[in-house]
C-alpha cells in the first residue's frame, strides 16, 4: 500500500475508534509500533505533510482517553520528531554559523518556535513578498533567501562585517520567528522583532550565551528598518543605529522583493540554495 493510503487508513482508524470500546476483536497497535510508523512517515517530505494534516485529529482522539489512555504522550513525541525534521530544512543555513555555541543557541530557539514558522507563508496577503515565499513553507523559504543574500555579501574579501557573520546568520534565521506572536496567535504582530528575545530566559543560558543572545536580538529588533510604525499597532520599533543592523535589514528587504522570480535557487521545486566554497574569478571567498 502506498504511503499516503496507509497513513489515511491509520488516521481513520484512530479518529473513528472510541478507546473505551476496544475489545478482544479490535486490538490497537502498541504505542511503540505507532511511533515507529509515524517516524517512518516523518522520514519523507510526503509523510511529514500527511502527519501534519492528521496530527490535530489524532491529538483529539488521544486526549479522550485521559491518563488511562496509553497514547497520551504520543503526540508530543511525534511533534518532537517532526520538529527535528523541520530544523533539518535549515541545515545548510545553520552550517554557515562557525561558532558552535552560537549555532547551538539558534537551534535551541528553533525547537521552541511555533510550528507556524515552518508551515506558513511569508505574507498572508501575498502583497509584499515574491511568489517563492508564498504558500506552505513560504516563511522558511523567505528566511533561507535572506541568509543567501547575507552569504553572498559576506563572501566579499575584507567585508567589514565578516567578524560578526555568526550572529548575523543567527539573527536572520530567527528574525521572523515570532511574526504572528510567540504562540502564533495573530495574523501579524508589528512588534514581532521585540518578541523573539522572550524565547529564552537568562536562567536557560550561561554568561557567554546571554551575551550572544543579546547580540542576536540587537540585530533582530531593528530588522524592519524604516518601517518602525504601523497604523494597526501602538508599538514603535527602534531605529537602525549600526552597520550590522542595517545589513540584516537589507538582506531581509532584498529577500522580500517581488521581482525575485525565475531564479532556480529560490524555487524549492527546482533545487535547494547552496553555500559551497567555489571560487569566482577575481575574488577569494572567506
Amino acid at each position: 500500500m502506498e504511503i499516503n493510503a496507509l497513513a489515511e487508513c491509520v488516521a481513520s482508524f484512530y479518529i473513528s475508534t472510541d478507546p473505551y470500546e476496544w475489545g478482544s476483536n479490535l486490538v490497537p497497535p502498541t504505542k511503540e509500533n505507532l511511533l515507529v510508523f509515524c517516524k517512518y512517515l516523518l522520514s519523507s517530505e510526503e509523510g511529514v505533510r500527511i502527519v501534519l494534516r492528521n496530527i490535530e485529529d489524532w491529538g483529539r482522539f488521544l486526549e479522550c482517553g485521559g491518563d488511562a489512555n496509553p497514547y497520551t504522550t504520543l503526540i508530543t513525541e511525534i511533534k518532537e520528531v517532526y520538529r527535528e525534521y523541520q530544523i533539518k530544512t535549515l541545515e545548510p543555513e545553520l552550517a554557515l554559523i562557525q561558532n558552535k555555541k552560537v549555532r547551538s543557541l539558534v537551534e535551541r530557539v528553533l525547537r521552541k518556535v511555533p510550528d507556524g514558522f515552518f508551515i506558513d507563508a511569508a505574507s498572508s496577503s501575498g502583497k509584499y513578498h515574491p511568489a517563492f515565499s508564498l504558500g506552505e513553507g513560504g516563511l522558511v523559504r523567505h528566511t533561507k533567501a535572506a541568509v543567501w543574500f547575507a552569504r553572498q555579501r559576506l563572501w566579499i574579501t575584507g567585508h567589514p562585517l565578516a567578524g560578526q557573520s555568526d550572529v548575523i546568520y543567527g539573527a536572520i534565521l530567527l528574525h521572523d520567528s515570532a511574526k504572528r506572536g510567540l504562540k502564533w496567535e495573530s495574523p501579524y504582530r508589528h512588534e514581532h522583532p521585540l518578541l523573539v528575545i522572550k524565547y529564552l530566559s537568562a536562567a536557560e543560558m550561561d554568561h557567554e550565551e546571554i551575551g550572544i543572545w543579546s547580540e542576536i536580538n540587537t540585530l533582530i529588533r531593528t530588522h524592519m528598518g524604516q518601517f518602525t510604525t504601523s497604523p494597526h499597532s501602538e508599538f514603535v520599533l527602534p531605529p537602525i543605529r549600526t552597520s550590522a543592523q542595517l545589513f540584516v535589514h537589507e538582506c531581509d528587504y532584498l529577500a522580500s522583493k517581488k521581482e525575485l522570480v525565475g531564479l532556480d535557487i529560490f524555487e524549492p521545486q527546482k533545487g535547494e540554495m547552496t553555500y559551497g566554497n567555489e571560487k569566482k574569478e577575481g575574488n577569494t571567498h572567506s
